[in-house]
């Protein structure tokens, strides 16, 4: 009779210790993989992040375009020596090109061209399996060129990351002692680029106080951060959050385990922001996504 109380007590202490996840947490990690799997999927796209081949700055007014020796902007194997001819007034940008050239889809020998950063999309340019845009970075213009077949024998399987804990996902109001603020952010081509604050994102970890400045976007907040890991776990120029609006009192929540590398994590060719020095964290936060081995 003692042998089976025994058991049952054991058997009792095993089903407790051994308790099922809750359904929302399963919810949750299975949502979160489906969003690692998604942001792989994106960064092996056609036009992803590592598929860029090119970042050439546009000094001057009038440049020459191409494969050719004496040419000013020296493209690589692929296109025609004298592909084509760029020509710069102010912040007006026009391409002239003798080759099959699509602008926005449509086929013509040119086009005035739309950079990024205006009220319009960036215009389309189309050459075999390349396209380009042209990029406006504090004043200065600068041509993003993509190679469409170059990922397509390498793709990414995934990106390393610290194990999912739900516990990184933590509550946040908005404090709008900072809103409106013009911060200047330097990015990895040591461009200074003024930035408008929404307002400083404040939540606890460990029962101590932490504000991240966040800046604006459609949907969400834009954060960049810095913690305990970078340059250690985690890449060196920091890492991006994309956090929700908040609700009508003010509120929302930061998950840490969708802390993204930057763009420059996997190419070379980006323009990527750095975070700023108010938004270091003193404690390292593990989770979100690691630095690649390469860095």
């Amino acid at each position: 009779m003692y042998r089976s109380i025994g058991y049952l007590l054991g058997l009792t202490m095993l089903v407790y210790c051994h308790q099922p996840e809750k359904e929302s947490d399963k919810n949750y990690y299975q949502t979160l993989n489906q969003w690692r799997a998604d942001r792989t999927a994106k960064l092996n796209q056609p036009m992803g992040w590592r598929s860029l081949v090119g970042l050439y700055r546009l000094p001057g007014e009038d440049l020459r375009l191409g494969t050719g020796t004496d040419c000013d902007i020296k493209l690589p194997v692929g296109f025609p020596e004298d592909f084509a001819r760029l020509h710069i007034d102010g912040d007006q940008v026009r391409m002239e090109s003798k080759y099959s050239v699509q602008f926005d889809g449509k086929m013509s020998p040119s086009a005035d061209l739309t950079p990024t950063g205006r009220s319009n999309a960036p215009t389309q340019i189309a050459y075999e399996h390349f396209q380009m845009i042209v990029l406006d970075r504090a004043g200065e213009f600068f041509l993003r060129l993509w190679d469409t077949q170059k990922v397509e024998d390498h793709p990414l399987d995934s990106v390393p990351h610290f194990p999912n804990d739900i516990r990184w996902r933590v509550d946040a109001h908005l404090s709008h002692e900072t809103k409106g603020d013009t911060v200047w952010i330097k990015n990895i081509l040591g461009q200074n680029v003024s930035y408008v604050s929404e307002g400083s994102l404040v939540f606890t970890i460990d029962q101590k106080e932490y504000k991240l400045v966040a800046f604006g976007g459609s949907d969400t907040y834009f954060v960049l951060m810095s913690d305990e890991t970078t340059s250690a776990e985690t890449y060196g120029g920091g890492r991006y959050l994309y956090v929700p609006k908040v609700d009508g009192r003010g509120n929302t929540i930061i998950d840490f385990n969708k802390a993204e590398n930057p763009p420059c994590v996997f190419t070379d060719f980006a323009t990527c922001p750095l975070p700023p020095r108010e938004n270091h964290l003193d404690v390292a936060i593990t989770a979100g996504e690691m630095a690649l081995p390469t860095h």
